[in-house]
Formats: structure tokens, sequence, C-alpha cells
């Protein structure tokens, strides 16, 4: 790329094959799926977040790797789409790009199982080479959910030391993340935290570190226990919660019907973080995310609700 890029991202980019179904079946029951019920959409959480950004107007980029089949084929295509720079994003002969099975019920509730695959290969190597490409932009997003974290770690100290901010979602709850996936120790996900300028936790990693159980109240134990600048917590219908150094409050969602909730958190994170780029108030930043995720509810597909700056005002 010629000019600087906004953002760029490291973490899951993939296919979400969604299954539409009349309720989430239970254990050792079985439900029948139309086959118009059944449909393949561009995903992962990396993936929609630097769509959204992208259609927001910012100049993104995915640092990551995809592999030489039919989906990694998808991916390519749908970044290409979207103006998302894939000079970084290497193609793995032989190798599965990641995938996601997501099951999605009459009333918009669903269940998500990740298969992140050929990015189990992102190493500190892979970021190493890549240090010049990530002291390219003006923010540096990271994701936790899928992947290793120790060369996430890497790649926010490179930023770092170019004085770039780093944003990072701790998608899933921090106890699966190092106990049951082992993809990171208590210590390292503790720095992870503590380098980051915007952290932007799913409720269940917030409730995890905090032992909280108001979303307010994880937000502010957050940014004290970790010494954040900036912590902004999505709760679904209840909007968000964010605590800054000067203020902490509830910024209510809008009132809508949803279709599918996939992916909205990932469309409320390209608004936090189009925001926090763009030097906003964090009340008008997240108000204007609470759009961004409830736009993308109304629609069927991790990324079909994602709009315009204009289109979410």
């Amino acid at each position: 790329m010629t000019s600087k890029l906004d953002v760029i991202g490291l973490g899951t980019n993939a296919i979400d094959q969604v299954i539409q179904l009349y309720r989430i079946p239970d254990a050792d029951a079985k439900v029948v799926c139309p086959p118009q019920n059944y449909g393949l959409f561009d995903g992962g959480v990396m993936g929609n977040t630097l769509t959204g950004l992208a259609r927001l107007g910012l100049k993104t980029g995915y640092l990551g790797k995809v592999g030489d089949d039919s989906f990694g084929e998808m991916i390519k295509k749908s970044c290409m789409d979207e103006n998302i720079d894939l000079s970084h994003c290497e193609i793995v002969p032989g190798k599965h790009s990641a995938w996601t099975w997501i099951v999605v019920d009459a009333e918009g509730e669903r269940t998500i199982v990740l298969f992140p695959n050929v990015l189990t290969e992102v190493d500190e190597a892979f970021i190493g080479e890549a240090s010049n490409y990530i002291r390219s932009c003006h923010l540096l997003h990271i994701e936790g959910s899928e992947m290793r974290l120790k060369p996430f770690i890497d790649a926010a100290k490179t930023a770092k030391s170019a004085d770039i901010p780093i944003a990072f979602d701790l998608d899933i709850p921090a106890t699966d993340f190092i106990e049951d996936l082992g993809l990171a120790t208590m210590d390292e996900l503790e720095e992870m935290i503590s380098l980051c300028d915007l952290f932007i936790p799913c409720i269940g990693g917030a409730q995890d570190l905090t032992n909280k159980s108001h979303p307010l109240d994880m937000a502010v134990a957050l940014l004290e226990k970790y010494k954040v600048p900036n912590v902004a917590i999505s709760h679904g219908a209840e909007g968000c919660f964010v605590a800054t150094g000067e203020e902490a409050f509830h910024s209510p969602a809008f009132i809508i019907d949803p279709v599918d909730g996939t992916g909205s958190g990932d469309a409320f994170h390209a608004g936090i973080i189009f925001g926090y780029v763009k030097g906003w108030d964090m009340k008008e930043t997240a108000r204007f995310a609470n759009a961004c995720g409830a736009l993308n509810t109304i629609r069927l597909g991790a990324r079909s609700g994602m709009q315009s700056e204009d289109d979410v005002r």
C-alpha cells in the first residue's frame, strides 16, 4: 500500500456456515434444516470488524493466513471487494482456511462453533516478518479468541514501540481462552490487556477478569486493574458500558426487531474503533457503535447490515 493504513487487524478471517432452525437443539435432539435455510457468508471476528471499518470509510489491512481452498478464495475475494489490504496475508498450500458453524433460531439467538484451521500457524516468526507492516498503520486491532496470544503480544509491542495505539477484543471468556483452549497464560493475557489503549472484551471475558456482576462495574474494574485508558463492553439489547479516565457511563441500545445477532458485536467494535480513530468524544462514539451493532442484527449474516458512516447516522 502506498498510503498509510488506518487500521491493521490481527485475528480471525473466516467463512460462516449459517443454519437457520426453528429451535437450537439440546443434547441428543434432532432438528431438520431445509436446504434454503443453509448459507455461506463472509465472517470471522476480525474479518467482520475490518469490513465494518472499511464500509465506514477507513483504510484497513488484514494480517493473517488463509488456505488455498475454496473458502480461502471466498475470503480473498471478500477482502478485495471491501478494499481490505491483503499484502501481508499468507496463502498456505494444502491447508484449510478458517470456518465457523452458526446455528440461528427463530428469535435470532445463536450458537457458534469456531474452526481456526490454518490460523493456528500464525506464530512469532510470522509476526516478526510483518513488523514494518504493523508500523504502517494508525491503530493495530488485535482479537483474542482462536489463536495463540504470544505472537499477538509481540505485534502489540511492535506497535507500542512506534507509538501506535492498540485495540484488543477478548472475544471469549478468559477461562475458556486460558484453561480450556490453552491459548495463553493469565500473565500473557494480562500483559496484552495492559498494552492496549482500547479494551473491548465480551461480557464473559469481562466477568471472568473482574468477578463483577454488572457490566458498568466490570468496565470500571478493568480500567482500574489494568490501567487501560478506555474500556467498552457491548451487552446486546442493554447497549454498552464504557469507562474512561474521566467518566463511566451506560449507552442504551436502539430498539429493533432482531433477525440474526451474528456479527453484531463485531459491527459494534467497528463503530467504537472508528470513533476512537476519529478522536470523537466517547459518549458520541458509544452511541454510534450501538447504531452499528443494531443495524447488523436486522439482516441475516455477519456483515449484511454493516453500513457507511452516513447511513449509520
